[in-house]
């Protein structure tokens, strides 16, 4: 954890840095699309779960040449990511919940009139995703049976099982502590753990308007495959998302143009 306050601090440092005559400050914030999608090696077949999220965040134009921008930022993004159907034949759902600080760095080309107060904008880059906690509350039941429990994704911690039902109630206290033990030492076999990072690639457009008022909507591809563990063999996991959102940008527009 130490570690991933350095890279925040970091970055915090990085952005208050850059941020001058050249350069316009703007907040950003908006609605996300999370994909989950799930493929399984050598086979072009794939599964996806779908989600909603938001994002919060700042970043900054860094002018260049006429037109073109390297425009960096922070912001935190929220995720969340649902599934009902079967699991390990009970009738069961699962929701993940994701929080991310990521780090873009997108190559942003500005196009208008002349003294217009209103552009067009592209951009595309790379985006650094640093995890800051990944859980997954699972509930599962049949005729006989419920059971609830939460699974921390990065430590692959099974918490707060409680089990329901004719059978559940026969369990009793010092069962559910076994048979936390029991289901902990299964998940740790099947390797279910997720990376706490991700590089992902982001493409979008934007219209900003009045000089300060943004619009903007893009897509971010996740790169690397989230499980670590022995589940990877089995699939390949990645995390996109669709987003929209808008933003106000301090400043006026810099290069001359």
């Amino acid at each position: 954890m130490k570690g991933f306050r350095r890279i925040v601090i970091a970055a915090v440092v990085f952005a208050a840095a850059g941020i001058s005559a050249s350069a316009q400050l703007s907040f950003q914030g908006g609605v996300t699309l999370p994909i989950q999608t799930f493929e399984e090696p050598g086979s072009q077949g794939f599964t996806s779960r779908y989600g909603d999220g938001m994002y919060i965040g700042i970043d900054y134009n860094i002018h260049v040449v006429k037109g073109f921008y390297i425009t960096p930022g922070l912001d935190y993004n929220y995720l969340s990511v649902s599934y009902s159907g079967d699991i390990s034949g009970f009738n069961g759902t699962e929701q993940q919940v994701d929080h991310w600080v990521n780090i873009p760095v997108n190559f942003k080309y500005e196009f208008g009139f002349r003294n217009s107060k209103s552009v067009f904008y592209l951009y595309a880059g790379p985006v650094f995703s640093f995890g800051a906690g990944s859980v997954t509350d699972m509930f599962m039941s049949n005729d006989e049976l419920t059971v609830k429990a939460k699974y921390n994704n990065y430590s692959g911690a099974i918490t707060d099982v409680a089990f329901g039902g004719i059978l559940g109630q026969q369990i009793g206290i010092s069962g559910t502590a076994a048979m936390q033990q029991y289901l902990q030492s299964e998940l740790d076999k099947a390797g279910y753990q997720q990376r706490s990072f991700d590089l992902r690639f982001d493409v979008g457009i934007g219209f900003r308007f009045w000089n300060h008022f943004e619009i903007r909507a893009g897509f971010t591809k996740g790169l690397i495959d989230r499980y670590k563990g022995a589940y990877s063999e089995t699939y390949d996991m990645f995390t996109n998302q669709y987003y929209i959102g808008i933003g106000y940008r301090f400043g006026k527009r810099s290069g001359g143009e």
